[in-house]
């Protein structure tokens, strides 16, 4: 497991040109690295499960890196589990769906099986609310996961997925890892790696990080509610732990995560101090400024509350937000305008 999440040996890593060009919000290295994944951990007795795969570009790198793997597979029982809505919102008829005919509030399920083509025979796809979804089917090899938007689909997803582990050997890929509005993840995360449960290892641009599993997920630890179980300080040292583990535009994003934890947790005046510092500190970083005008626009922060304000020192304790501009950055950023 180690060898899988340490060293950046899916960088080199040779993907076709379809799961390079497949519509997706996921960079190079983010795809390069999910196929790497699955190519190495793809098993007869576990699954690779894909959490959130929208039109399937995730899904097309993990079933990639199963053929390489050589592992065989039945057709009642494919090797890949896609987890997804698949219900169209304005957004995605605008910049990936427009030409299809597909309206709001109508399913995609088709477009994402035509797009995998051959391999879509390698994906039980799963329609509908990930919170009402139960995990059955035993061992789980790899977990991508690109749903947590909320502090409520965080606990369902670890209590249902993450149990499923397997120690020693499991990697969890966790996309948007880097991203201003999921405090609940970084928080999560920096628990388990701090109780021994998980080991934090490689970022992929443009925000996948790696975890590899290290001991089994109990019950017990499985079942703390990080929004009403963590105080204040306990969740803001979490994060502190989280932002010094990168530097440039990550640990940026990191520190704003803890600006809109303190925005939530009705702190506004410590939020305003650390928001000010942040935004000076990284003020020519594109991405972290991008992330800046998102804080202001989502929370309505007014320019006389911003500017002027004190240092706030780290530690002091005292919904997701809106995601379409920064999906048009990461379609800049991927190439794919």
């Amino acid at each position: 497991m180690r060898h899988l999440i340490h060293g950046e040996a899916f960088k080199t890593y040779p993907l076709s040109d379809r799961a390079r060009q497949f519509p997706a919000m996921l960079g190079l290295e983010e795809r390069q690295v999910l196929a790497y994944l699955a190519a190495d951990l793809a098993s007869s007795t576990g699954k690779i499960v894909d959490l959130g795969c929208y039109l399937g570009g995730s899904t097309c790198a993990l079933t990639e890196g199963v053929r390489q793997s050589g592992v065989q597979w039945s057709p009642d029982d494919p090797p890949v589990v896609s987890y997804d809505l698949f219900i169209t919102n304005q957004f995605m008829i605008e910049h990936s769906l427009k030409d299809r005919g597909i309206g709001v509030g109508e399913p995609f399920q088709s477009v994402f099986r035509e797009l995998l083509g051959e391999n879509a025979a390698m994906v039980r796809e799963v329609a509908g609310d990930i919170r009402k979804e139960r995990w059955t089917a035993g061992p789980i090899d790899l977990l991508f996961v690109d749903i947590l938007w909320g502090w409520d689909i965080n606990q369902h997803v670890i209590r249902e997925f993450y149990t499923a582990l397997i120690p020693g050997r499991s990697v969890i890929a966790h996309q948007d890892y880097i991203y201003s509005f999921y405090p609940w993840l970084p928080i999560s995360m920096e628990y388990f790696s701090e109780n021994g449960y998980v080991e934090f290892g490689d970022l992929a641009k443009w925000g996948t990080v790696l975890f590899g599993v290290k001991n089994a997920l109990t019950a017990e630890a499985a079942a703390v509610d990080f929004k009403r179980d963590l105080d204040l300080n306990t969740k803001e040292r979490l994060l502190i732990r989280s932002a010094e583990r990168f530097e440039g535009y990550p640990r940026a994003l990191m520190e704003l995560s803890r600006v809109v934890l303190l925005l939530q947790e009705e702190r506004r005046d410590d939020a305003l101090d650390l928001f000010a510092d942040v935004a000076e500190r990284y003020r020519d970083d594109e991405i972290a400024q991008h992330h800046v005008k998102l804080v202001i626009d989502t929370h309505k922060l007014a320019p006389s509350e911003t500017s002027g304000r004190r240092r706030r020192e780290p530690g002091h304790a005292a919904t997701r937000g809106r995601t379409s501009p920064w999906s048009v950055l990461k379609r800049k950023l991927v190439g794919r305008n």
